[in-house]
């Protein structure tokens, strides 16, 4: 298996990663090289915020 993020062949290791409970691919392979994963994980989340049409709204302000 490859890396999908950088494609170089994945370890033993790499390719049985997998997803833990809680997540939306729980279960699922996570099927990223030791180098992206640790890349990915440093990536801080979102903020809950949405900007619109260089509007930002905040989640108290937005109608359903």
């Amino acid at each position: 298996m490859r890396c999908i993020a950088c494609d170089v062949l994945l370890t033993d290791y790499e390719s049985t990663r997998k997803y833990g409970a809680g997540h939306v691919n729980d279960g699922g392979f996570v099927d990223l090289c030791s180098a992206c994963f640790i890349s990915v994980n440093d990536i801080e989340p979102l903020h809950t915020d949405m900007v619109v049409d260089s509007t930002v709204y905040n989640e108290g302000e937005i109608e359903n």
